[in-house]
Protein backbone atom coordinates (compact mmCIF):
# COMPACT_ATOMS: atom_id res chain seq x y z
CA UNK A 1 0.00 0.00 0.00
CA UNK A 2 1.45 3.76 -0.77
CA UNK A 3 1.38 5.50 2.35
CA UNK A 4 2.76 8.78 0.34
CA UNK A 5 0.01 11.60 0.42
CA UNK A 6 -1.25 12.33 -2.95
CA UNK A 7 0.67 15.19 -4.83
CA UNK A 8 -1.51 18.39 -5.08
CA UNK A 9 0.23 20.21 -7.73
CA UNK A 10 0.11 18.21 -10.68
CA UNK A 11 -0.04 19.30 -14.12
CA UNK A 12 -4.19 18.97 -14.53
CA UNK A 13 -4.27 21.46 -11.41
CA UNK A 14 -1.81 24.21 -13.16
CA UNK A 15 -3.03 27.00 -15.30
CA UNK A 16 -1.38 28.53 -17.62
CA UNK A 17 -2.13 32.04 -17.85
CA UNK A 18 0.26 33.47 -20.44
CA UNK A 19 -1.12 33.12 -24.28
CA UNK A 20 0.85 30.73 -26.75
CA UNK A 21 1.68 31.78 -30.62
CA UNK A 22 -1.35 32.92 -32.43
CA UNK A 23 -3.52 33.35 -29.02
CA UNK A 24 -4.50 36.70 -29.92
CA UNK A 25 -3.50 36.98 -33.54
CA UNK A 26 -6.88 37.25 -36.16
CA UNK A 27 -7.08 34.84 -38.50
CA UNK A 28 -5.63 36.63 -42.25
CA UNK A 29 -8.81 35.52 -44.24
CA UNK A 30 -11.78 36.15 -42.31
CA UNK A 31 -10.76 38.51 -39.06
CA UNK A 32 -11.61 35.75 -36.18
CA UNK A 33 -9.52 35.26 -33.16
CA UNK A 34 -9.83 31.52 -33.39
CA UNK A 35 -6.19 29.99 -34.61
CA UNK A 36 -5.76 26.68 -32.85
CA UNK A 37 -2.45 25.25 -32.14
CA UNK A 38 -1.36 24.55 -35.62
CA UNK A 39 -2.49 28.31 -36.34
CA UNK A 40 -5.70 27.52 -38.37
CA UNK A 41 -8.33 29.38 -38.26
CA UNK A 42 -11.50 27.38 -36.29
CA UNK A 43 -14.22 29.99 -38.36
CA UNK A 44 -12.70 29.01 -42.18
CA UNK A 45 -9.99 26.56 -41.59
CA UNK A 46 -7.42 28.89 -43.19
CA UNK A 47 -3.94 27.94 -42.26
CA UNK A 48 -1.92 31.15 -40.65
CA UNK A 49 1.61 29.27 -40.13
CA UNK A 50 3.44 31.65 -42.48
CA UNK A 51 1.33 35.15 -41.67
CA UNK A 52 2.31 34.22 -38.21
CA UNK A 53 5.58 32.93 -37.78
CA UNK A 54 6.74 34.55 -41.05
CA UNK A 55 8.34 31.62 -42.67
CA UNK A 56 6.44 28.89 -45.52
CA UNK A 57 5.35 25.96 -43.37
CA UNK A 58 7.20 23.43 -45.28
CA UNK A 59 10.27 25.22 -43.80
CA UNK A 60 9.28 23.97 -40.12
CA UNK A 61 9.44 20.59 -41.74
CA UNK A 62 12.52 20.44 -42.85
CA UNK A 63 11.77 20.27 -46.76
CA UNK A 64 13.33 23.18 -47.88
CA UNK A 65 16.79 21.06 -46.85
CA UNK A 66 16.36 18.20 -48.84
Amino acid sequence: MNSKPADTRSYATKQCSEPGKGDDIPCVRCGAIALDTGLECDECGFDNYEAVTGKPFSAALGEDKL
